[in-house]
């Protein structure tokens, strides 16, 4: 897969998610790992809506870097492509008092296609193509 541009595959495969999995560390500093619903993703920052009582929502007010990771499957074993995030989350406005909407801005963008090989992404060169 030598000739494939991993910028323009990685912003293809973003803009077509509609949910993302999001880890954090609880209070209890385990480990927790959520989907949620993407509302918007505009250049590096991605955008959710949850319950301000979840256990996500919780751990992101105690501390807001998280993970998180998006992978489709192709029917095939060992034939999937996805991504992995690092990201710093910050709640953007209250929603009917238990709700709020979340915007992460990545920090880190790794693209995993079927050869199974993590590629780092370069943000300053991604970002123009989620815009």
């Amino acid at each position: 897969m030598s000739d494939v541009d991993y910028i323009a595959e990685t912003a293809k495969f973003l803009k077509q998610l509609q949910h993302i999995v999001i880890a954090v560390v609880d209070e209890n500093n385990a480990p927790w790992a959520v989907p949620v619903r993407i509302k918007k993703l505009e250049g590096l920052q991605i955008e959710w809506d949850s319950h301000i009582k979840s256990r996500h929502s919780r751990a992101i007010e105690r501390n807001p870097h998280i993970a998180m990771t998006a992978f489709v499957s192709k029917g095939e074993e060992w034939d999937e492509i996805g991504v992995y995030m690092e990201a710093k989350v910050v709640e953007i406005e209250s929603i009917h008092d238990e709700f709020a909407r979340y915007k992460a801005q990545i920090t880190a963008l790794w693209y995993n296609d079927d050869d199974h090989v993590k590629r780092p992404i370069e943000l300053e060169e991604i970002s123009h193509q989620l815009t």
